[in-house]
């Protein structure tokens, strides 16, 4: 919906616009910016809309992309020919709706954050429709007169959905991570904030409304005072005064004084509304807060309440291991695809079970022991740097609907999220392939010793040689009809000496309630017994940890890969449901890399890993191991400053006693 900067105008007010033109209805060329008169309905402008062709080709416009159906468009003598469908062919639109003699191709918006990585909104893609895109740059009249046949160096495809979060859980983030089949080598990738609350009380967006050409909501002049800022406290998202429509989803919402990107334009409320102009009833944009109350036609009523905005951090986690992975892919030594052990001949299998667990196990040879021979090798040898999951499956709604997870020979395991692209890639380093496996599954054992007598770091689980490793394959619908068609795993090496991981428990600095604080190293936590509204725990580093190399200098680069939280605590009353879940708000340690805004990388999380007891006692359990989602969104921030985590319920119901909490993190350094 269009929710305008507010100015104080008291008349009407007529700019001078770019002169691209398009046909208009009868073939004669029409001016696109012309200004025009408002509705009848309306007879004075209180409100702007700040949307404009762009006239200068900045980084900002240049990073933008528009996602165009490749139904929509056709390839001619090295050109795209985008459908030359007009915005007013869709709808009777009033005389006042502007840009309604453009062309209307694009489906939704995306931004170039890495040189082949471009960031959309998930709701665009996430279905499994990556695949069905053109991703167009430079569709905008800033960067050419003729709109509609642009040149093929400037259009690409994307070769895999690298992460997306979308119509999971309550927190309403929707963002898709695409990478394009090709470098993009002619234009920048844009800054992305990576940690910190956002502080901006101006915002611009460039995007494709309706599907348009570019447009963008930039100011000619200075920012007015009044803030654009309408709502900052989710945790996934925050909401704004943008003018935005459909077709808008994935643009990119920038700082407007920074021009750091701030997140992407992803919900709002209506866009349109019936209107009476020139004696007939036509449909004009939403404006607020003249329309505040009226029902639109295609959301419902307007609340004006801002348009939402997923912070670029729900995203940056994700970003920073696509570009890990893709570091270490540039210095592989080594690659091994292993077949099930059943052979091809399991296949096709179905996935199936009762309304509670639908699922298949496929086994797989285990690489423990060719792992620990590589890594004993000249220079340090090579270590597994990541392991690639390939699945070829049928489901009747989208494979989106199945997740997998990887059963380690030790007994641990590793989720892997969904399958909404045909391969998933895991780095190897996560806690669950660094971490002892359990008493139950292997004792450690020595021929000529008693396991008492080996020093721990030279125990090893024998059986994990033999045991093979397991991917389990969910089907989240539970249809009965899901059925996978082949199945392999790819084990990439790299030389052991680039990267150097190490398991990194943390030490409670701090705790505290509404009612009382306590402090200090070395005392029992919580030392607190009386309930609280919320509990507020605080972790770190040991001092002089992963402060330097073995030589005494600063580490060339420290990155948290993996992350888990264990503790315990005491709910009085009723334990957590879905109408009063337990809420774990995490937020990193700011390292020593200061951005704008307050805070490290935060997010809350509502509990549902947890086990419970007839006393009220429920133990939580979050990080990697168990949701791949809750591991990458950490990945790549310092491990070092003040790790803080607060514990609430959301209908603020007092919390008994936290106890046995610990913080662990996996850090990866390159050496």
């Amino acid at each position: 919906m269009r929710l305008s900067i507010l100015l104080p105008l008291i008349h009407c007010v007529a700019f001078s616009r770019g002169t691209t033109a398009f046909p208009g209805p009868t073939g004669t060329l029409l001016q696109s910016n012309r200004t025009v008169a408002p509705d009848d309905s309306s007879k004075m402008v209180w409100h702007q809309d700040n949307r404009q062709n762009p006239t200068e080709a900045t980084p900002s416009l240049r990073s933008t992309v528009a996602l165009i159906r490749k139904g929509r468009a056709r390839v001619v003598n090295g050109f795209l020919v985008p459908n030359s469908e007009r915005m007013a062919q869709r709808q009777n639109y009033c005389d006042s709706v502007r840009f309604r003699f453009e062309p209307v191709p694009a489906s939704c918006t995306g931004v170039l954050v890495d040189d082949d990585i471009v960031a959309t909104a998930g709701h665009c893609v996430g279905s499994g429709t990556w695949s069905a895109y053109y991703y167009v740059f430079g569709f905008n009249t800033a960067e050419r007169s003729n709109i509609l046949s642009i040149p093929m160096s400037e259009v690409y495809e994307a070769s895999a959905l690298i992460g997306a979060n979308y119509g999971t859980g309550t927190r309403r983030s929707d963002w898709a991570l695409v990478r394009l089949s090709r470098s993009v080598s002619d234009r920048e990738a844009v800054e992305t904030r990576r940690m910190g609350r956002v502080a901006a009380q101006h915002f611009f967006v460039i995007g494709h409304p309706n599907g348009l050409p570019a447009k963008t909501t930039r100011r000619r002049s200075g920012l007015d005072s009044l803030s654009m800022m309408l709502n900052n406290g989710p945790s996934a998202y925050f909401e704004a005064r943008l003018d935005t429509f459909g077709g808008n989803s994935g643009s990119p919402v920038f700082n407007a004084m920074t021009e750091q990107l701030e997140g992407l334009l992803v919900r709002g409320d209506s866009d349109w509304v019936r209107a009476w102009s020139r004696g007939r009833s036509c449909i004009r944009e939403s404006n607020c807060p003249r329309d505040r109350g009226t029902r639109g036609l295609d959301r419902g009523i307007i609340r004006c309440e801002g348009e939402g905005v997923v912070r670029a951090t729900e995203f940056a986690g994700a970003l920073d291991r696509a570009r890990k992975m893709k570091d270490v892919e540039a210095r592989m030594t080594s690659k091994y695809d292993v077949e099930p052990i059943e052979g091809k001949s399991l296949f096709p299998v179905g996935v199936t079970g009762d309304d509670s667990s639908a699922s298949v196990r496929i086994r797989f040879p285990s690489w423990d022991a060719l792992s620990r021979a590589k890594a004993t090798g000249p220079d340090g040898g090579e270590a597994l740097a990541r392991v690639d999951l390939s699945v070829e499956a049928y489901h009747s709604v989208s494979t989106c609907e199945m997740t997998a997870a990887l059963l380690s020979p030790s007994g641990n395991s590793i989720d892997l999220g969904s399958l909404c692209s045909p391969t998933v890639s895991l780095d190897a380093h996560v806690l669950a392939l660094a971490l002892p496996p359990p008493a139950s599954v292997c004792e450690p054992s020595n021929n000529k010793k008693e396991a008492s007598e080996i020093p721990e770091n030279e125990q090893t689980p024998t059986c994990t040689d033999t045991r093979p490793w397991v991917v389990e394959i969910r089907d989240r619908q539970k249809r009965g009809d899901t059925t996978v068609m082949s199945a392999s795993l790819s084990l990439i090496f790299a030389p052991a000496k680039e990267w150097k991981t190490t398991v990194q428990p943390l030490q409670m600095i701090r705790a505290s309630t509404t009612q009382q604080t306590e402090t200090g190293e070395g005392q029992s936590f919580p030392s607190f017994s009386s309930r609280a509204a919320g509990v507020s725990l605080e972790f770190s580093l040991k001092e002089g940890e992963l402060n330097t190399d073995s030589s005494g200098s600063p580490h060339k680069e420290q990155m948290v890969t993996d992350w888990s939280l264990f503790l315990s605590v005491r709910l009085p009353g009723e334990l957590p449901s879905s109408f009063d879940p337990l809420m774990v708000e995490v937020e990193s340690g700011q390292g020593d890399r200061g951005e704008n805004g307050d805070g490290g990388r935060r997010r809350t999380f509502t509990v549902s890993h947890h086990q419970e007891d007839p006393t009220g006692e429920v133990s939580v359990n979050l990080g990697g191991s168990l949701s791949e989602e809750e591991r990458v969104f950490f990945y790549g921030v310092s491990p070092h400053g003040v790790w803080k985590v607060r514990l609430f319920r959301e209908t603020g119901r007092e919390l008994g006693p936290v106890e046995k909490p610990s913080m662990t993190l996996m850090v990866a350094e390159r050496q």
